[in-house]
Formats: structure tokens, C-alpha cells, sequence
């Protein structure tokens, strides 16, 4: 975070970890060791998903264990795809997307990550709009 920000150290709960960008998966950011811990956040419309790509571009009580394992890169949004690339290419190796580091089924989740939203966006390292 910014050296006056409220909460140095802080962490989104869930990061898309890129250390290997053919296949990045879901990481609780409890589980990161200390480190270069830096995260890219991607701000994004939703918009209409095209045909096929719905499950692709969310997190959900029925994929999230999958996505902790591997996230298959070529099959997400073009535009994740390209800001996974980017962070990747600028030395980050994390990246806060909102569809996959939020369980989109999950009003508790929900709740609890929307809360902290603000936080996330300040920490980062910079934002891809």
C-alpha cells in the first residue's frame, strides 16, 4: 500500500497468481509467502459475455476448487487473457480481477470482498482499465 495508507501489507483475499502464465490459477493471498507480493488490479465492464464465455470468466461455489488448481488461460476473455500478459511482461505476479478473485455466487463472499474493495484498488500496483 501507499506509505500512508491505513493498511500496509494488505491483500485481497484471493490473487490470480501468474508465476507460470500458462497456467495461472487462484491463490488465497494467505498462503503467499513474503516476498514480492505486488498485485495488478484489472477494472473491467462485464458487459454481455459472448456465447460460451460466462463460465469462463467467473468464479463460483461449483469451480472454485478447480480454480485454485489451473486456470486455463486460453479459455478466458481476451481481455483477461491481455492484462494477464501485461503484469506479466511488467514483472507482477499477481493480478486482482473481480470476477475470478470474488466467488460471484456467494452473497457472504460478496459482502466481505465488496467491503474492501476500495483497499484493493489502492494497493495495487496499478490498474489496467
Amino acid at each position: 500500500c501507499p506509505p500512508n495508507s491505513k493498511s500496509p501489507g494488505f491483500l485481497p483475499t484471493r490473487l490470480i497468481d501468474l508465476k507460470n502464465l500458462t497456467a495461472p490459477r487462484l491463490v488465497l493471498s494467505c498462503e503467499i509467502p513474503s516476498g514480492d507480493r505486488r498485485y495488478v488490479c484489472l477494472s473491467h465492464q462485464w458487459g454481455s459475455p459472448v456465447p460460451g464465455e460466462e463460465q469462463t470468466m467467473i468464479t463460483t461455489k461449483d469451480n472454485f476448487d478447480s480454480r485454485k488448481g489451473v486456470i486455463n488461460l486460453v479459455t478466458l476473455p481476451k481481455r483477461y487473457q491481455d492484462s494477464m500478459v501485461l503484469c506479466y511482461l511488467m514483472g507482477a505476479r499477481f493480478i486482482w480481477i473481480d470476477s475470478l478473485c470474488i466467488i460471484q455466487d456467494s452473497l457472504e463472499d460478496w459482502r466481505t470482498e465488496s467491503a474492501v474493495m476500495g483497499q484493493v484498488y489502492e494497493c495495487g500496483l496499478f490498474t489496467i482499465t
